[in-house]
């Protein structure tokens, strides 16, 4: 489970808090998902707005 409480997409818009910073680097390191609305990646499709699996 993510230590982020917001989707990334949505962090992207409203602004990255520099707290936010080591949790986000975490999501993305091997991400498994992209955002089919904005082209964003994590390793969890819950923080991923219109998630499509990486093949």
């Amino acid at each position: 489970m993510s230590k982020l409480d917001k989707k990334i997409c949505k962090i992207a818009k409203n602004g990255l808090k520099k707290k936010m910073i080591p949790d986000l680097f975490a999501e993305v390191r091997s991400p498994r998902y992209l955002c089919k609305k904005c082209l964003r990646v994590a390793s969890d499709k819950d923080l991923i707005c219109v998630p499509l699996e990486i093949e």
